[in-house]
């Protein structure tokens, strides 16, 4: 993602699981200035507004979604937030009393390139359960800038504020260093399937112009496994990127089995466990 982008507002999207607080704290960012309306093209109500004091910075609540896969209507908006709409920065807020389970989001939203800041909501009730998160190893382990926040009590919010503000500033400047502090350490597969992304994300990179505008947003390792997962919005990516659609073809040409597809994929790759030659 090219920080030549920032042609129009600084855009911060705030990404979460339903129920970790994202509401409450879109509020004490925004106060009462926000706005409701439908996504384009769909019936799934998204909020924005502007940080208080500071107009140049556009917030968005995004939909609740518990992963970037499109299985419900919210996830597949919010993954159009993400892949359409050049966010600048991340707020991805997790339930301190859940954190494994949030921390899938995390980990996906890493592969984005979008920088990101972390927020442990509803800390005083993880506490109440007893669960006690080491904070500067939480940090180190996932690189990113990691916020304590009770969102219902404001504890937090200064601290979050300064970061975004920390961030505009830092992002806007274009120095790429400091830009690293916020883009945290991706996720790594076995062997065989890094492997697999290598070779498709060296394809995509061979295939994508890096121009300004909506090329080159997002980094060739998470279309890989867009691709791989098969997901729904696979039909949405191929209309941003459409340069994709004759890559893959020429792919499946060139890594089909011969035997019929999946059920519900399209691609019969000769590598798949469901591929006839590998089912008993």
């Amino acid at each position: 993602m090219s920080d030549a982008r920032q042609t129009g507002p600084f855009t911060v999207a705030l990404v979460g699981q339903p129920n970790v607080g994202k509401s409450v704290i879109m509020n004490l960012l925004t106060g009462a200035g926000a706005v409701v309306s439908n996504y384009p093209g769909t019936t799934v109500e998204i909020t924005e507004g502007w940080l208080q004091s500071v107009k140049a910075i556009r917030v968005i609540d995004a939909p609740g979604t518990y992963s970037l896969h499109s299985d419900t209507p919210e996830q597949r908006v919010t993954q159009r937030v993400l892949l359409q709409d050049k966010v600048d920065l991340i707020v991805n807020i997790t339930n301190a009393r859940s954190l494994a389970r949030s921390l899938y989001l995390t980990l996906q939203l890493i592969d984005l390139d979008i920088p990101t800041i972390l927020v442990l909501n509803q800390l005083d009730m993880a506490e109440e359960a007893g669960i006690i998160i080491d904070v500067p190893e939480l940090t180190d382990r996932v690189g990113l800038p990691v916020i304590p926040m009770v969102a219902a009590k404001g504890f937090g919010l200064p601290e979050l504020k300064d970061r975004i503000l920390d961030a505009y500033m830092t992002l806007s400047s274009g120095n790429a260093g400091k830009r690293s502090q916020y883009l945290g350490r991706s996720i790594r597969f076995s062997t065989e399937v890094e492997s697999v992304i290598d070779f498709l994300a060296a394809r995509i990179a061979e295939t994508v112009p890096k121009e300004d505008g909506k090329h080159g947003h997002h980094p060739a390792r998470a279309l890989a496994i867009h691709l791989l997962e098969h997901d729904r919005m696979d039909e949405e990516m191929l209309k941003i990127y459409p340069e994709l659609g004759p890559m893959i073809e020429h792919l499946q040409k060139e890594m089909a089995s011969g035997h019929p597809p999946c059920a519900g994929c399209y691609r019969g790759c000769s590598f798949c466990p469901m591929s006839d030659a590998n089912v008993p």
